[in-house]
């Protein structure tokens, strides 16, 4: 990958690969089942073939035959686009080794720097050893053959994973699946952010935007009416088991609704698009802090020194102040430039 390549440009050339590859090789699949983000493309593609393809994406993605797990039946074939987390792929590859009918086949895809080359062995005891069918455009094309084995986990509840955040001078069980961001602990952003906010008075309506598993809304304990937002679907089912009073938006387009208004914002925005730096989620923030805080609302995030949010919120009234920090981290406090009271 160049240093200059966005994450639009590494989708369509490593799915631009996988589907020559398809093509060139006449696959004859009819139930197909396709896995992963940032693969519209070959859905699309797929389509125009006739395939009978379902897609299970744990980003909502404008498809609206998209589902968030797969539904109980066989298919003939799978394709994973990996993800950047390797718990998730091994979630990913038992779940489709439970949907795939014996000696059906999986194909795994992805760039070189995203790990693909270290897949072979990914499959077992599910699958035989991955041979490597192509390698072009810095990306490759593993295949697996689904064996007779042990009866591989068929739902998203058997994946379940225990943990026990440490908040204070309290212990609480917790819950997360693989895959979903900080694994079970409460990282040092949203620790700095908690400790930020612990003397702030409750607020009625309370949203945490990018809530993974529900840290910030669940321990903040700031809202009697709290909403929990993400684009990850696994990150929102451990929020469900977390922070069961909240309510919970599978969407990074719900906010397009003006009606909504929020008298706080919490926020530990990712700031990666798989390998890539971007900063489109924090930008984002700004513009629904602009839209959806009430009069006297504020947005708290925690960014990494580097994001340049003083530059981001100059296109609106707003203002900005950095309210704690530590060696990596800052968080900020957004509201708005009418001298609105705290």
């Amino acid at each position: 990958m160049k240093p200059t390549e966005s994450a639009q440009q590494r989708t369509q050339r490593i799915c631009g690969m996988f589907m020559d590859w398809w093509r060139t090789k006449n696959v004859e699949a009819n139930q197909v089942l396709l896995v992963g983000t940032g693969i519209k493309c070959i859905w699309d593609n797929l389509h125009q073939i006739n395939h009978d393809t379902q897609w299970w994406s744990w980003f909502p993605e404008g498809i609206t035959e998209q589902i968030s797990f797969p539904d109980d039946r066989y298919f003939d074939a799978a394709i994973i686009r990996i993800p950047p987390e390797k718990e998730r792929l091994k979630l990913a590859t038992e779940v489709v080794a439970s949907r795939l009918k014996p000696g059906g086949k999986l194909w795994l895809f992805g760039s070189n720097d995203e790990g693909i080359r270290s897949v072979q062995k990914l499959g077992a005891p599910f699958f035989e050893k991955g041979i490597t069918l192509e390698t072009r455009k810095h990306a490759r094309i593993v295949g697996f053959k689904r064996v007779e084995s042990r009866k591989p986990r068929a739902s998203l509840s058997q994946f379940s994973l225990p943990a026990n955040i440490q908040h204070g001078d309290t212990s609480r069980a917790w819950t997360y699946f693989p895959g979903t961001f900080a694994k079970g602990k409460l990282d040092i952003g949203s620790r700095l952010l908690l400790e930020s906010i612990r003397d702030l008075s409750p607020k009625k309506r309370v949203l945490d935007l990018g809530c993974g598993t529900g840290i910030l809304c669940g321990l903040s304990n700031l809202g009697t009416d709290v909403h929990a937002l993400d684009r990850d679907y696994l990150s929102l089912e451990a929020t469900r088991l977390n922070v069961p009073t909240a309510t919970l938006h599978w969407s990074d387009k719900w906010l397009d609704d003006a009606t909504q208004t929020f008298d706080l914002m919490l926020s530990n925005p990712p700031i990666h698009d798989g390998k890539v730096e971007d900063h489109s989620v924090v930008v984002f923030l700004i513009e629904q802090a602009h839209n959806c805080l009430s009069p006297s609302g504020q947005l708290w995030m925690v960014v990494q020194h580097r994001v340049p949010v003083n530059s981001f919120i100059r296109a609106y009234p707003l203002e900005a102040e950095v309210m704690q920090q530590n060696r990596v981290y800052k968080v900020w406090r957004i509201r708005r430039g009418d001298k609105a009271s705290l």
